[in-house]
């Protein structure tokens, strides 16, 4: 009987864990998408703001500044979390 439970725990442990190491393929490369991604980040961006000349232009651009950047934060994280779960545990 106590073979059956241990057996059990280990079986659901195993299943558990298994999603974490199958991650499915990027539907684009992460690196293409960060560089195309830069543009947002250069320290002309302030200019470019400035340079709109209504509130609604500057409020546009505004958000797809941000809107890029948290994609390259997004992008970052799935990054570093799907390292993390290919990484062996004990090395």
């Amino acid at each position: 009987m106590y073979k059956r439970v241990v057996i059990a725990i280990v079986a659901s442990i195993n299943v558990g864990c298994s999603s974490l190491t199958d991650l499915p393929d990027r539907s684009v490369d992460v690196k293409s998408e960060l560089n195309a991604l830069m543009q947002y980040f250069e320290p002309s961006v302030i200019n470019n703001y400035d340079s709109k000349t209504t509130n609604a232009d500057k409020k546009s651009y505004r958000d797809q500044v941000l809107a890029a950047r948290i994609r390259a934060i997004d992008l970052n994280f799935n990054e570093f979390i799907k390292n993390i779960s290919e990484s062996p545990l004990i090395s």
